[in-house]
């Protein structure tokens, strides 16, 4: 099934976490959006596939935080709580 528009690795992750079994996923970028053929699990419930692909969001994961960046958050909240006190 070819999905296009989509976070491809986003939406691996949404499958399986509605416990849906891929056997191999296919990606194909280009300038305007991202497209991937998703090969499925024979018996697997098409429905509930597309239920996930409507309700996908292709919008990317923010990267998570540096260590230098959560050191400094800890400390400014540390700095906060000593304000209050």
């Amino acid at each position: 099934m070819i999905i296009q528009n989509i976070n491809v690795s986003k939406l691996t992750d949404e499958f399986n976490r509605g416990g849906i079994k891929i056997l191999h996923v296919l990606y194909v970028y280009n300038d305007d959006d991202t497209q991937a053929d998703f090969i499925f699990a024979g018996g697997t419930d098409m429905d509930l596939v597309q239920q996930i692909i409507n309700a996908h969001d292709p919008t990317p994961i923010p990267p998570k935080p540096t260590d230098k960046e959560r050191i400094e958050q800890l400390e400014n909240m540390i700095l906060m709580m000593m304000e209050v006190m």
